[in-house]
């Protein structure tokens, strides 16, 4: 007589890890340069009210309570990487994100950069400068990569950060008005540049050391 045995294996397979979608920043990962050992970086964020304007952005946003206890009060912190150092962004910078800042602190010619692309030549930093009287020209404006409404902006009052448009508007109007930028058009390349060395060296020097700006 034969006995039949049926053996029932039951196995827990349990699901692949899933990659982490925390910003690399916000996980210790922070740019670093051969050419540039000098350089320093540190975990920012700024705030959203709403994620309407948001479109592929690959990283979990924070959300949390404001002040008062309604739906409407919570906002969104998005993080990025800041940089420091001396000179433009290097080449070989690593662990570089779409939306970190680069600031270039080279005495008497400060200069702010924007990660706004990738491509398989490098990256792509776009050098901010107040675009006065034209206000928000799309072809140098530097605009977030992945949020629509939000510009990287130099603000004596404010820091350094990715503004929204709004906001940007009206510190443009302050900026004129402080003559800390002119309205003339066919500025030369080097007058452009010194002003914006100029407003972002009163930018900085509130903020430096603090872990995120407004």
């Amino acid at each position: 007589m034969m006995l039949r045995i049926s053996a029932r294996h039951n196995f827990h397979l349990s699901p692949a890890p899933m990659a982490s979608k925390t910003h690399p920043c916000l996980r210790g990962i922070l740019p670093t340069s051969l050419t540039q050992p000098g350089l320093t970086a540190k975990s920012c964020h700024f705030t959203l009210n709403n994620t309407n304007h948001i479109s592929g952005y690959p990283y979990d946003i924070t959300p949390f309570q404001g002040e008062r206890q309604s739906h409407k009060s919570i906002r969104y912190h998005v993080p990025y990487c800041e940089i420091s150092g001396r000179g433009p962004p290097p080449d070989d910078l690593t662990n570089g994100t779409l939306g970190d800042i680069y600031i270039d602190l080279s005495p008497e010619a400060y200069a702010v950069y924007g990660k706004v692309a990738e491509s398989e030549s490098g990256s792509a930093w776009k050098r901010w400068f107040d675009p006065q009287p034209k206000g928000r020209d799309d072809a140098v404006i530097v605009k977030h990569p992945y949020i629509g409404n939000r510009l990287l902006w130099c603000s004596p009052a404010s820091g350094i950060t990715w503004f929204a448009a709004h906001a940007v508007r009206v510190m443009q109007d302050r900026a004129r008005k402080a003559r800390l930028v002119s309205g003339i058009e066919g500025k030369t390349e080097a007058a452009k540049w010194k002003e914006a060395a100029t407003v972002i060296g009163m930018s900085l020097s509130p903020f430096r050391g603090k872990g995120a700006h407004p």
